[in-house]
């Protein structure tokens, strides 16, 4: 099934009075597409739409040999007969482990009858996807053998919320088969709605796209488990709207993070929110200082920068202590912070949803080479230029003239800096003097942490 983004823009070939959406009858549709450039070149396309909505089936176990087990898949609604189908198998908990052979298949009327062979489906949840003649998908069917269900009211379930382009997704994974219906509800204080959720896997039920606005004032998620008990399952709602012309400010659940955004830092609306991170990634050469967050939602880019705050404690305070955000390529990345020392905040900004921490950083940057290298010998013509390798393994170095300092036997010099490459350079206008020389220089990485160097060499 297709969705229309909801930050999409209406296609500009419909009437004003339209917003260019097509209601189509189901059946086949024939399109004639007429493109134009800018000195009216036409191409045509001609080209076959087909509309029908995925119909349901029905799965019944008709019977069993040693070697063999048959099934019947019937159509719910729809009187088109059934051609053919797939089966896949999952474990009881729920994992996808091999499409299923069909050893003969038959058609009754509208249904199907389908064998396969039981030592495949032996302690399995089968899932049923079925293809009527007109080439219609039906939505997927599962089947299982009682004795591998587990007990709906002593199961653990999970809840995921995920956010896409299209909407927010909602899913709900228990973490045994279940042969029982499911449907949730957003829930709040003016709230109370029901939200269709479909059983797409044996152990997944997932929602369609729901448009962010739907969860205004929603502060609880329940799940509701059909059986001869029914069970209620509560889950809390901890996110925020955040809309394109607004400023939010978005708070982690135990309030030591927070992130404000700036109007127009999204192009549509979305829900944002914060969560603890039990698992992050190694930190070379620094400590981490406070629990790790990340930002979400992580995979939606951002238009403007948001402003990112932590608390921390106050055995802290003497710390040399700064804000830095997980970057996939680049690891642990700085992020330039303001202390609010009276209210011991740190405070900055941030260009992506990324992971972030308040990370100490006492590694001083590292010389890894030069040339003239020290104690070496070089000819005066032979000696043109100096160039000075140098790295640092956590905040990185800012391209700006106080971070670095190089002199010749005392003589400042304006040098380059190449930032990708770490490597200070600097090209002689005349060559040196016969004799000793050396140079100096001095390099500040971005918490602080100070490099001196001195090279002696020799020009003969």
């Amino acid at each position: 099934k297709l969705y229309r983004n909801y930050g999409d823009p209406t296609v500009p070939i419909h009437s004003l009075e339209t917003d260019g959406t097509l209601d189509l009858n189901k059946g086949y549709h024939k399109i004639k597409l007429v493109i134009y450039d800018a000195k009216e070149n036409a191409r045509v396309v001609h080209g076959t739409l087909f509309v029908m909505n995925p119909f349901e089936v029905d799965v019944t176990k008709l019977g069993e040999t040693s070697e063999l087990v048959s099934f019947l898949l019937q159509p719910k609604s729809l009187a088109i007969p059934i051609k053919s189908a797939i089966i896949y198998a999952f474990t009881p908990y729920g994992f996808a482990e091999e499409n299923v052979g069909i050893v003969s298949s038959e058609n009754v009327e509208s249904g199907l009858i389908v064998a396969v062979q039981k030592k495949q489906i032996g302690k399995k949840a089968l899932q049923f996807i079925a293809q009527n003649d007109i080439g219609t998908i039906s939505t997927p069917v599962h089947w299982a053998n009682q004795s591998i269900s587990g007990d709906h009211l002593s199961l653990s379930y999970n809840l995921d919320i995920s956010q896409t382009d299209a909407g927010v997704y909602l899913q709900i994974q228990p973490e045994k088969y279940i042969d029982e219906k499911m449907s949730l509800r957003l829930k709040g204080e003016f709230q109370y709605i029901t939200i269709p959720i479909n059983q797409i896997q044996p152990n997944v039920y997932l929602t369609a796209p729901l448009d962010p606005k739907e969860f205004r004032d929603v502060n609880q998620i329940e799940a509701i488990i059909s059986g001869n008990i029914e069970r209620q399952i509560l889950y809390k709602f901890p996110f925020t709207i955040v809309q394109p012309d607004s400023s939010i400010t978005i708070i982690s659940e135990d309030g030591s993070c927070s992130i404000k955004s700036q109007k127009n830092s999204f192009t549509d609306n979305i829900l944002s929110w914060i969560e603890p991170v039990h698992k992050h990634p190694t930190i070379k050469g620094g400590r981490l200082l406070s629990r790790v967050y990340q930002l979400q939602p992580f995979e939606r880019p951002l238009l403007e920068p948001m402003g990112v705050a932590m608390r921390y404690t106050r055995k802290l305070d003497n710390k040399k202590k700064h804000l830095y955000y997980y970057d996939k390529k680049e690891g642990w990345t700085f992020v330039k912070t303001r202390d609010i020392s009276d209210r011991r905040v740190l405070i900055g900004e941030v260009k992506h949803l990324d992971a972030i921490a308040i990370i100490e950083d006492n590694t001083p940057p590292r010389f890894i080479r030069s040339y003239p290298g020290h104690g070496g010998k070089f000819p005066a013509l032979e000696l043109n230029s100096f160039r000075i390798s140098i790295d640092d393994d956590l905040s990185g170095f800012e391209p700006k003239p106080s971070s670095f300092d190089v002199t010749l036997d005392g003589k400042r010099l304006h040098y380059a800096f190449q930032p990708k490459l770490k490597i200070l350079s600097y090209d002689l206008e005349k060559p040196l003097q016969a004799g000793k020389h050396s140079i100096e220089i001095k390099a500040s990485d971005q918490a602080g942490n100070k490099l001196q160097k001195i090279i002696e060499f020799e020009i003969y």
